[in-house]
């Protein structure tokens, strides 16, 4: 929560996975409890209730005299705005929200002096036991309601402007959104060359799907399975949980079909574009990426079978990536930017940075972090 010291709206910030975020904007209420942990510390955790086995759970601490008024005042019945935001801090929907229930105006908070955001990262192990205390049914002040409405996910935010055309995203549509603007994407930011569904020679008469698509450079290519769901035209999973088992199973097969494609490159297979023959040296540096809405649907059962797909790419001199749509218009941006330090092109940017990525997942064991770049 944060206001400028009592200037202007409380605002509630809710920072999560895109799957999550779009189940809270199926909800219009909110449970909002408050810890008090030792005098020195409070805790704020907000609970969805969707119908699962256990409500998802988001909490943060006080850290600010303005998150601290601004949580008295949403307590008096002030009206507050509500902000979604993905793992990048990119708005994705907004609404409105009033408080119901215990005051929160109790003792604890009106002598409450917050230490400041560094805090929370010395406390965090304090903070993380208090929620674990909270989930056992330990440790509540006070409890109320967060009633929200007047949902919308109308806002965009321009991701890539250098050159081209700017590239907004809207709402919950990013991954689809960048997924069908690929082609778009790449000729406004490179000369590199799309491929879309190449195929490969099977038999004289028979042809397959190599992947979803391919973007070649002169000496290097990133090949992609694409595993993305439209949150506006596809049927949708009811549940939470069910949209997340469903992007696992998607994942699972997209490594399998890595696999397969991995294959058939050490084969010398063919790989055709509308039935034409693709020319790729045989020096050419080859990547695999897995293309998902959001890196955080990587459960860690997945990231082992990535993580083992990753080292047998790697003993046949293949590298693996796993992209979500803010990774790698991220990716592209960056390119743009740090060209002229890696002395090269944009487009020999693009791979470097792409094989840095794989190169640190494999270091990391890791292929789900988000890579910020900074030039």
């Amino acid at each position: 929560m944060c206001m400028d010291d009592d200037i202007g709206r409380p605002t509630l910030y809710i920072k999560s996975g895109i799957i999550d975020l779009y189940f809270v904007t199926k909800n219009d209420c909110l449970t909002l409890d408050i810890l008090n942990v030792d005098n020195d510390l409070i805790v704020y955790i907000i609970s969805v209730d969707e119908g699962e086995k256990t409500p998802l759970y988001l909490y943060s601490s006080i850290e600010t005299l303005s998150e601290k008024h601004a949580l008295e005042s949403i307590a008096l019945g002030s009206q507050f705005d509500v902000i979604l935001c993905n793992d990048f801090a990119i708005e994705i929907a907004r609404a409105t929200g009033l408080y119901h229930g215990t005051s929160l105006s109790n003792k604890h908070l009106k002598t409450f002096s917050p230490k400041g955001p560094d805090f929370l990262g010395v406390n965090a192990n304090r903070v993380s036991t208090a929620v674990s205390a909270y989930l056992d049914g330990e440790g509540i002040v006070c409890t109320g309601c967060l009633a929200l409405s007047n949902f919308e996910s109308a806002s965009t935010s321009i991701l890539i402007s250098d050159q081209g055309e700017s590239m907004k995203i809207h709402g919950f549509t990013s991954a689809t959104l960048v997924h069908e603007s690929l082609p778009q994407i790449i000729t406004d930011h490179t000369s590199l060359k799309f491929v879309h569904s190449p195929n490969v020679e099977v038999s004289s008469d028979k042809t397959r799907e190599f992947s979803d698509a391919i973007i070649l450079g002169a000496d290097a290519l990133l090949s992609f399975q694409a595993k993305c769901f439209d949150f506006e035209g596809d049927i949708l999973p009811t549940k939470r949980s069910n949209a997340e088992k469903r992007m696992q199973k998607n994942i699972k097969k997209a490594i399998s079909q890595t696999k397969g494609s991995s294959r058939m490159i050490r084969q010398g297979k063919t790989i055709l574009s509308n039935g034409v023959a693709i020319d790729i040296p045989p020096e050419t540096r080859i990547t695999f990426g897995i293309f998902i809405p959001s890196l955080d649907l990587v459960s860690s059962e997945l990231q082992s079978e990535l993580v083992g797909l990753g080292e047998q790419l790697i003993d046949y001199e293949q590298n693996l990536v796993v992209l979500d749509p803010m990774q790698f218009l991220r990716t592209i941006q960056a390119a743009e930017n740090v060209f002229h330090r890696l002395d090269c092109s944009i487009d020999e940017a693009f791979f470097i940075l792409i094989e840095r990525n794989s190169q640190d997942a494999i270091n990391t064991g890791i292929y789900s972090r988000q890579i910020l770049y900074r030039w």
